[in-house]
């Protein structure tokens, strides 16, 4: 989809599964962060969680994380040189909030700041998938405005999951764990992922303008996203845990959306796509 935003045909070559395989190990080594990075809490407040109980070892989950670090440098060194400054920079950024900027005991004193600095990692990933795919063919293309549509479609749908699954209903709140709601309450933190998903919205209906989409993307964009409003709009009259189906419904619409517009692109370049 970069290439048929810069007007060109879709590329096949080491950019490509350089492409693929950092989403994957990028993805699996945040993920190792998190479980490292609150060993501590999990084990007080999630005892069933896979490492609180002890059916995978937090070494196991370290050496996870080493190999995954390991392979993204290899991949992206040998297969996706030209694009290796963005990857370095995002990889400084991802480290950076392993290690809470060196500033643990402010993050864990003021949440919000976690809040703030962590949050950017979904952009930071498809940042430099964008990249990646920038620099396969013959020239490295260049970053332009439809490039920041694209960004934004598909990094804040996962940024507002990441919100709507830490926001609880006052009942449902437990001691020492973070969530959205606890620092901005349950209705201001429901606001948050509304205000991304439209955002997001918005800017794939400028990219399925710019890529010549059938007009019925924009009229079913418009039904999820009604849809997914009338669940956040419901929860934040009335904030009760009977009403919290927002992890749910986030993930359900972030799929759907997902999903659509790629066959849609699919549908209209599927020549270009196949020739490749």
């Amino acid at each position: 989809m970069v290439q048929l935003i810069s007007g060109v045909d879709p590329v096949l070559d080491s950019y490509t599964v350089a492409g693929s395989l950092t989403a994957f190990f990028y993805m699996l080594l945040i993920r190792t962060f998190d479980d490292i990075k609150d060993v501590d809490l999990d084990h007080d407040i999630f005892p069933d969680r896979p490492v609180s109980r002890g059916a995978v070892l937090i070494q196991d989950v370290y050496g996870l994380a080493i190999v995954s670090f390991c392979i993204l440098v290899v991949v992206n060194v040998w297969l996706a040189p030209a694009s290796i400054w963005v990857f370095i920079g995002v990889m400084i950024y991802a480290l950076g909030t392993f290690k809470y900027f060196f500033a643990e005991e402010l993050h864990i004193r003021k949440p919000v700041v976690a809040m703030i600095t962590h949050q950017p990692l979904p952009l930071s990933i498809i940042f430099v998938l964008i990249h990646i795919s920038l620099a396969s063919g013959l020239d490295y293309n260049s970053f332009e405005m439809n490039h920041l549509f694209l960004l934004l479609t598909f990094a804040l749908p996962v940024t507002a999951w990441e919100v709507a699954r830490k926001i609880k209903a006052p009942s449902q709140e437990i001691e020492r764990y973070a969530t959205f709601s606890r620092i901005l309450g349950p209705k201001g933190a429901s606001v948050i992922p509304l205000i991304l998903y439209m955002i997001s919205a918005g800017a794939s209906m400028f990219l399925a303008k710019h890529l010549d989409l059938h007009s019925s993307y924009f009229v079913l964009v418009a039904f999820y996203l009604l849809i997914v409003s009338y669940a956040f709009v419901r929860f934040i009259a009335l904030p009760i845990p009977d009403r919290n189906i927002l992890k749910n419904v986030a993930i359900v619409y972030t799929g759907l959306f997902f999903l659509t517009l790629l066959v849609y692109v699919f549908i209209r370049y599927q020549e270009a796509i196949l020739g490749s």
